[in-house]
């Protein structure tokens, strides 16, 4: 049996201006948008955004280097000078402190504590590891492989080569 039941979100803020990823095609997106984390998903909603006349602040708790790592190199070459040149503003290094005064305050990565003025809060964190269906499958027995996001989160070409190996095995 293969699995590839796809990834976990985490959650970190509870408020009514925060939504999940899921919720940006559906849901009411203010004009000032931050969206937590930088990866491949963040990156993209940022571009829609922005093409939709948003402004739009990224809060990432990583490096410059891991801006949009799940890409292809073309794909950041192009991208993210566009975003920038379209008035994108990244925090790397960032903490989140949480919101106050509806207002996202983080801590920078030279200690200064800046509360960031949105609408809308948007939760773009890295996928997790989803295990709970494989690992049961395992204690019950069954022959069982895991690809895709619920082994390795956020690459859709090891994912492919993943069920392609695991197929040709069984």
């Amino acid at each position: 049996m293969i699995t590839a039941v796809g990834g976990l979100r985490d959650r970190k803020l509870t408020d009514p201006k925060v939504i999940s990823i899921e919720d940006v095609l559906g849901g009411r997106i203010g004009e000032k948008v931050v969206i937590l984390g930088a990866g491949a998903q963040a990156i993209d909603v940022a571009s829609y955004l922005v093409a939709k006349g948003r402004k739009i602040q990224i809060v990432h708790e990583g490096t410059v280097a891991e801006i949009d790592k799940e890409q292809s190199y073309w794909v950041r070459k192009f991208v993210l000078p566009h975003l920038y040149a379209k008035g994108v503003k990244i925090w790397n290094n960032a903490k989140i402190n949480g919101i106050v005064n509806g207002d996202l305050s983080i801590t920078t990565d030279v200690g200064l504590k800046k509360n960031i003025e949105c609408d809308t809060i948007i939760e773009c964190y890295d996928m997790l590891k989803n295990t709970a269906l494989y690992d049961a499958l395992v204690k019950a027995g069954f022959e069982t492989y895991a690809v895709g996001d619920c082994a390795e989160p956020f690459n859709i070409q090891k994912a492919i080569h993943a069920g392609h190996i695991v197929a040709r095995k069984i």
